[in-house]
């Protein structure tokens, strides 16, 4: 299950590529809804014929938390009773129902300690070959692969978020030693790092650099890695230096975008002034249904009178608040503390360098990294990414998880 979980994280950019080979648009076959049908096969086969118990996450402190989250899907689901939207609510209810609520709880329920490392490896080897995919893009064609122009266009916003999770999650198993050699982490963080940088997604890198900070500075606290934490950023510079200098237009994408934050609030007209104006439009309609919201995928329709899925207040509390109204929102904030607050108490209580710790430290960051992510650019249809992690970061948390790590060396 591990590998086909990485794989279902990143079906987004791989139907690019695999819309750009073999022209798949408009036909039956979907890569996510595949893959998450072999996920689900895979937890069938497991329950029904190898006669596994599921994980027992649903009771104790972190039963409270999937009970918590359960109760937030229900009420945004039913919300399409009221929804002012008529075509984009039920886009957004298939959606959830069958990709954001699977993703988060299949590996709750059926992720096991032996499918660390086949989801780890298989996660950073599939992300840098999109990485290499759009590297190997990009210098053929230039920026235009982000455009609607290309003849099929390349989403910037998932394949930099996936980098940038690939990055954080290789330096720390460099620094906790799991799982990849020193070599491999060598080779996969730079091709990353180079495809990054050409991405010019900034959420990932401001978020991944914030990420590597709280991991050094607040979790391992101590001087040798504040040192590890400055030569990252250094080798960091130098690789951006390094494709400035030899390959130009790797390095313009990325600070013409950065340099868009500070025009939009100098009021200039740019792609930086649009999430504004969906902030500002976002926060003007709350006022109006602050308690229950407008229902499931009205955004468009409220607030530029357009029903289209595809709009959203590029800020995940923002659209749970718009839809879902306040009930909602606290619902959800509710949901995210008391995860952190039960998972920061396991790891407490875990014994320094044991390998439990280990990888709820490495989980525990990568949720923070993706939740950040969604407070900027990404949306509630897009949490199914975020939920893998989410869940196996509360899997990790159960008994039978730890005693299985802590008798064996994975």
């Amino acid at each position: 299950m591990g590998y086909l979980l990485a794989l279902l994280i990143c079906t987004g950019p791989l139907k690019f590529i695999l819309n750009y080979y073999f022209s798949l648009e408009g036909t039956m076959f979907d890569l996510t809804i595949a893959t998450l049908l072999a996920v689900v096969l895979s937890a069938v086969y497991r329950t029904v014929v190898k006669g596994e118990s599921v994980n027992q996450a649903l009771f104790g402190d972190t039963g409270i938390v999937v009970f918590v989250i359960g109760i937030f899907f229900v009420l945004y689901l039913l919300s399409i009773v009221y929804s002012v939207s008529d075509i984009a609510s039920l886009e957004k209810l298939k959606r959830v129902s069958f990709l954001t609520v699977p993703s988060f709880f299949i590996p709750l329920l059926f992720f096991r300690a032996h499918d660390l490392k086949g989801f780890l490896r298989g996660y950073a080897y599939i992300v840098t070959g999109i990485a290499l995919w759009t590297l190997g893009m990009f210098l053929t064609y230039g920026q235009i692969i982000y455009t609607t122009s290309f003849e099929v266009q390349v989403n910037h916003l998932l394949p930099g978020t996936l980098f940038g999770a690939c990055i954080v999650m290789l330096i720390v198993s460099q620094t906790e030693k799991l799982f990849f050699s020193k070599g491999e982490i060598i080779i996969l963080l730079v091709i990353n790092l180079i495809a990054l940088v050409a991405n010019g997604s900034r959420g990932p890198i401001i978020f991944g650099v914030l990420t590597l900070c709280i991991y050094y500075i607040f979790v391992k606290r101590r001087f040798k890695h504040k040192l590890m934490l400055i030569k990252s950023m250094v080798i960091f510079s130098l690789i951006i230096s390094l494709t400035g200098l030899f390959i130009p237009n790797l390095l313009l994408r990325t600070v013409g975008r950065f340099s868009k934050i500070y025009q939009a609030f100098e009021g200039i007209q740019t792609m930086g002034i649009s999430r504004l104006t969906h902030i500002e439009k976002a926060l003007t309609n709350i006022d109006l249904a602050p308690v229950f919201g407008y229902g499931l995928g009205s955004y468009g329709v409220v607030a530029f009178g357009i029903d289209d899925v595809k709009l959203y207040p590029h800020n995940i509390f923002l659209e749970i608040w718009f839809e879902l109204g306040f009930v909602g929102l606290a619902l959800f904030l509710v949901f995210i503390a008391a995860l952190y607050i039960v998972g920061i108490n396991r790891i407490r209580r875990e014994s320094e360098d044991s390998k439990p710790k280990k990888y709820l430290i490495l989980f525990a960051l990568l949720c923070f990294y993706f939740l950040g992510n969604h407070l900027k650019s990404l949306d509630l249809i897009g949490f199914r990414i975020a939920g893998v992690f989410l869940g196996i970061f509360m899997s990790l948390q159960t008994v039978s998880f730890t005693r299985y790590l802590k008798s064996n060396y994975i």
